[in-house]
């Protein structure tokens, strides 16, 4: 981040002074509601910087001394609440912006969530007038933000009712004021502690982008958790993700919108777009960002990830159990959730049954039985013999209910011995509410600490999935080939028929089949005997997008009877098509048996061109078996996009056949992938579909293609700031 951007935005999130304009003496509104309500969470958590209600009324209030206004402030304040109407937002900024106030929190609601042209239109002002002024606001219709080591609860959020607000090491960035709430009312249950919790509302100003990338690097800042609802600008968000990774926190999301319903109600109660679920979850790989699938989840996630701290979730885990029941439950969600619960080595097995009884059982899961009661020492003893194996990347231990003695006892077990293990190790302790007290004492230990092993498993499987994004790719290609009117034809948003489709791509050094295009019969033959027998006839025409369901291809042609009749068919079926522009017949050469997959491109508004992959030809959009990734990336990445699909299995080879060249796949894949990006201003889809893959080492050819150029669109001004 900038140090301009990050100076004015500590103004924002750790601001040494508030002033609040639309703050009443009337103690009856204070609740948490509005300015006033703001006010009184300011004090009530014991923010020490300096408070100053702007309201002409009074001469005091909640025991601080009121201003008529915002020129009589006594000096220049960091961040102003406004708490008005809509109407008197605008002003209210401009006023502040004289005085050298810095930033404003606007919890005002009726802006661009409201679909009116009034809100709209003053959220834009308010956009134009902070960026020109380099002021900078959260909201409007917000709920505030917290900076929790600051006691700074500069925030109307209902869950402000708990007496102590959990102090810890999560940022929590939230596009849903509501759930934001809901979220810090159950941080204690979960056990999670926060550093800052921040309600983005419409984001005029700054965009979850902004606010990750700031907690990136803050000092009280372990793991960033957000609530998505719609990324306006997809190079910001990248940035604000590179930043985490290069400050080594790790970026945790839930992002809602993957089903139709989901999406209008995002899009109706921010005003923000949700764009396509795929291209999210493939911004997420490669950025490496984790994905949680549910709320819980979301903050278990990033509190898991604070206590392990640079420990790596690995794949396979030694469990260490009270009951052999829970082991083998345990041992059926490890299988469920892509987890191993491996074999331990002969060395191990001996050291564990030197230590258990005779009737234990020592394979993983290991039963310590009820031995653990009376003598708890044990848990940590066979930890430590098992996390020396190979075969293990963290420990579980599970507990079930026990009496209140033994769970006691167990407990201060665990606490004394939490900085004595090498590898991660996490707690389910298994019991319903009689265990609690106990529980709660693990809850604030450096052990992540789960209630149920479905829970536990759902967590821990999302953060060992992570990948190791890729960064700095290449862009090796040559357009030396490119035709200037090809591209022309591109940015005046025309589709490219075949042949021209294909001279792009051929550019990028991407194999593409022999073909000549031909204007009469006598053309046709020359070309056929060049090419040689069998042949393919195509129409070739940029209105035609689907030549096979016109009839416009002929295949298999072996000689010129046949070329003679075959051509006059695709001709005359074009002919049929009502305006279609005929550019001429494209002779083509039949290639042998191979693997038909198909690669396409899609400029994504958010985040440019996604590359897709997957099983081609006529079925692709029934199977719908394909994967994404944003464009451009290296090879390896366009390798993992080929294992993901369920194509890849017949893709190597089953029942005896032999595998396809995925080398020359993934290679081109990675092409296609630099250019898209290279095109991402002329083009706004690439189909390449059939690409035929054939045996190992033949290499692959597009048997077809299809560009189309990019439309030009008007969006929102504030929609892509």
């Amino acid at each position: 981040m900038k140090e301009a951007m990050k100076a004015n935005m500590e103004h924002l999130l750790a601001p040494k002074s508030i002033a609040l304009i639309g703050v009443s003496g009337d103690q009856s509104r204070v609740g948490h509601i509005g300015a006033t309500g703001l006010m009184n969470n300011l004090i009530k958590f014991g923010y020490q910087g300096d408070i100053y209600p702007i309201n002409p009324k009074y001469q005091s209030i909640m025991g601080c001394k009121s201003y008529p206004d915002i020129q009589s402030l006594p000096k220049q304040v960091d961040c102003i609440v406004i708490g008005l109407k809509r109407k008197m937002v605008l002003p209210v900024i401009e006023e502040s912006i004289k005085k050298g106030i810095k930033s404003a929190i606007v919890i005002t609601s009726g802006f661009a969530e409201d679909n009116s042209i009034e809100g709209k239109e003053l959220q834009q002002k308010i956009s134009e007038i902070s960026l020109k002024n380099d002021f900078r606001i959260c909201g409007p219709n917000c709920l505030g933000i917290v900076n929790v080591h600051l006691n700074a609860a500069a925030s109307t959020s209902s869950g402000l009712w708990i007496s102590q607000i959990p102090k810890g090491h999560v940022a929590f960035v939230s596009q849903s004021g509501a759930l934001s709430s809901a979220f810090l009312s159950q941080a204690e249950t979960l056990g999670v502690g926060f550093s800052h919790l921040v309600s983005t509302g419409n984001e005029a100003d700054l965009h979850i982008a902004d606010y990750i990338m700031y907690m990136a690097e803050d000092p009280n800042t372990k793991v960033i958790a957000a609530y998505i609802e719609g990324i306006r600008d997809g190079e910001r968000f990248i940035q604000a993700a590179e930043a985490c990774r290069r400050a080594g926190k790790p970026l945790v999301v839930y992002k809602v919108g993957k089903s139709e319903k989901a999406e209008k109600a995002a899009r109706a109660h921010t005003g923000s777009l949700t764009g396509s679920d795929q291209v999210y979850n493939a911004l997420f790989k490669q950025q490496g960002v984790i994905r949680a699938h549910t709320l819980d989840g979301l903050l278990l996630a990033a509190e898991t990830l604070v206590k392990l701290e640079d420990k790596r979730v690995g794949n396979k885990i030694g469990v260490l159990s009270s009951s052999g029941g829970a082991g083998g439950v345990i041992a059926d969600f490890a299988e469920e959730f892509g987890m191993v619960i491996p074999d331990l080595s002969d060395k191990t097995s001996r050291q564990l049954r030197e230590k258990l009884p005779s009737f234990a059982a020592v394979g993983n899961p290991v039963d310590a039985t009820a031995e653990i009661a009376r003598h708890p020492e044990l848990f940590i003893d066979l930890a430590k013999i098992m996390e020396k194996d190979e075969n293990v990347d963290m420990m579980l231990f599970c507990l079930t209910t026990l009496p209140p003695i033994a769970a006691k006892r167990i407990t201060d077990t665990f606490l004394e011995a939490q900085h004595e293990l090498a590898k991660p190790a996490i707690i389910c302790w298994y019991s319903g509410n009689l265990n609690n007290p106990d529980f709660d004492r693990l809850k604030h230990s450096r052990y992540p600490v789960f209630k149920t092993i479905e829970t536990l498993f759902s967590t821990i499987s999302i953060l060992q999935k992570r990948e190791n994004p890729k960064t700095n790719i290449t862009m090796d290609y040559s357009s030396s080939l490119m035709e200037k009117k090809y591209i022309n034809k591109l940015r005046n948003g025309e589709s490219l028929s075949e042949y021209e489709s294909k001279h792009i791509i051929e550019s990028f050094r991407i194999p593409v089949t022999n073909s000549e295009l031909v204007q009469s019969i006598e053309q046709a033959r020359q070309a056929a005997a060049r090419i040689t027998y069998p042949v393919a006839l195509k129409i070739d025409s940029q209105d035609i997008l689907h030549k096979s369901d016109s009839g416009c291809v002929e295949l298999n042609i072996k000689n010129e009877e046949e070329l003679e009749v075959s051509y006059q068919i695709v001709l005359q079926n074009a002919a049929k098509v009502m305006g279609a522009r005929i550019n001429g017949v494209l002779v083509q050469e039949m290639l042998p048996p191979a693997k038909e997959v198909i690669i396409g491109v899609k400029n994504d508004p958010q985040f440019g061109p996604v590359v897709m992959f997957g099983l081609g030809g006529i079925f692709v959009e029934v199977l719908k078996d394909v994967s994404f990734r944003i464009a451009p990336f290296d090879r390896e990445t366009a390798l993992s996009m080929i294992k993901e699909t369920k194509t890849f299995r017949i893709l190597e080879g089953v029942r005896g056949e032999q595998g396809a060249d995925l080398e020359t796949l993934a290679d081109i894949l990675h092409k296609v992938s630099l250019m898209a990006a290279a095109l991402k201003d002329e083009v706004e889809e690439i189909d390449i579909n059939p690409l035929m893959v054939f045996p190992e080492g033949r290499g692959a050819k597009a048997a077809d293609a299809l560009i189309i150029g990019k439309r030009v669109v008007v969006y929102d001004q504030q929609a892509v700031r």
